[in-house]
C-alpha cells in the first residue's frame, strides 16, 4: 500500500529529477554566436586555456594537439583574440550567414563617438566556434613548428669548408640586395622557396610572392648604406646537401624622404646544395626590430 508520505516522497523525487534534467539540457544547449564570443573573450581575460581551447575550431584544436609547441602556440592564439577584447559595457550585435557569423561589440561614448571590435565565428554541427584558420592559415604554424624541431635536434656542422661556403653564399646574397640586383637575388632561391614572416600570426609566401615583396621593399630604399648577415648557428640538415641555419641580419638604408632607417632581424633558414651552388629553400623571420632615425 502506498502511503501519503511515500507518495509525497516519490513526487518530490520525480520533480527533482525533472528539474535536474532541465538544468543539464540548459547547460548542454548550443551557445549563440554572441554567447560564444563572450565566453571566448572571458577565457582570454581569465587566462583559462582549457575553456579557450574548447571554443576553438576543430582544425585549430587538432593542430594544437599535434604541435610540439602547443602551449606556446595556444598563448599566441589567446594574445591575438585578446587584441580584439571589447570594452566594458559594449553592446553586442550578431550577423549570421549560414555557417558563418560575425559578432560586433560597440561602445558609445558621451561625445557621440563609438568604438567597435568584432569576432568571426564558424558553425560546426550545432555549435559555434571561434578563431578559425583554414589550411593556408595553419601552414605557417606547421612550417615554423618543423623548423623549430629541426633546429633543436640537428647536430652542428663541423666541416669548416661548408661553413665557408655558407658564409660566402650570404655575402653574395647581401651584395645582390645592396646593389638592388633582383635577378641575382632571386637566382639564389630554389623553385619551391617559401618564407614565413611573423606579424602576430605567421604569413606564408611562395617564391613569386616573396620576390615581389622584396622588389616592393627595395623601392622604399633610396640608398642601402650597409647590409650584413652573421652566421650564428650552422646545423646538419636531412643529408650532406642540406643545412639548417640561424642568422642575424642587419640593414641600414635611407628612404626617399631622406630618413635613415635600420633593421635588425633573426632568421631560421634551410639551405640546399645544388649543381649551381647553395640555395635557400626556406626562410623564417623569427624576430625583428625596425627603427627610423
Amino acid at each position: 500500500m502506498i502511503t501519503l508520505r511515500k507518495l509525497t516522497l516519490c513526487i518530490g523525487t520525480v520533480i527533482s529529477i525533472l528539474v535536474m534534467s532541465g538544468f543539464v539540457v540548459a547547460q548542454d544547449r548550443a551557445l549563440s554566436p554572441t554567447e560564444t564570443a563572450k565566453q571566448l573573450f572571458a577565457a582570454v581575460e581569465k587566462k583559462d586555456t582549457e575553456a579557450f581551447k574548447a571554443l576553438l575550431c576543430k582544425n585549430v584544436r587538432d593542430y594544437l594537439e599535434k604541435s610540439e609547441r602547443k602551449d606556446d602556440m595556444l598563448q599566441v592564439f589567446m594574445n591575438v583574440v585578446g587584441m580584439g577584447m571589447p570594452e566594458k559595457d559594449s553592446s553586442p550585435s550578431e550577423k549570421v550567414d549560414g555557417n558563418s557569423a560575425k559578432v560586433t561589440f560597440t561602445k558609445k561614448s558621451p561625445d557621440g563617438s563609438s568604438s567597435e571590435s568584432s569576432l568571426e565565428l564558424s558553425k560546426e554541427g550545432d555549435r559555434w566556434t571561434g578563431f578559425c584558420l583554414d589550411a593556408k592559415g595553419l601552414e605557417g604554424f606547421k612550417l615554423s613548428d618543423k623548423m623549430a624541431s629541426q633546429m633543436a635536434s640537428a647536430k652542428p656542422v663541423e666541416d669548416p669548408q661548408i661553413r665557408k661556403e655558407v658564409e660566402d653564399f650570404y655575402a653574395k646574397r647581401d651584395q645582390a640586395f645592396k646593389a638592388k640586383d633582383i635577378a641575382s637575388f632571386k637566382s639564389m632561391e630554389t623553385d619551391d622557396y617559401k618564407t614565413v614572416v611573423w606579424f602576430f600570426l605567421p604569413n606564408v609566401s611562395n617564391r613569386q610572392e616573396a620576390d615581389d615583396n622584396t622588389a616592393n621593399l627595395l623601392q622604399g630604399y633610396k640608398v642601402v648604406r650597409a647590409i650584413s648577415t652573421k652566421l650564428d648557428n650552422l646545423k646538419q640538415g636531412a643529408d650532406e646537401n642540406e643545412v639548417i641555419v640561424q642568422t642575424t641580419h642587419t640593414a641600414r638604408w635611407t628612404d626617399p624622404g631622406g630618413n635613415n632607417n635600420s633593421l635588425d632581424a633573426k632568421y631560421h633558414e634551410t639551405l640546399v646544395r645544388t649543381k649551381d651552388g647553395w640555395k635557400v629553400k626556406y626562410s623564417e623571420v623569427v624576430e625583428f626590430s625596425q627603427k627610423a632615425r
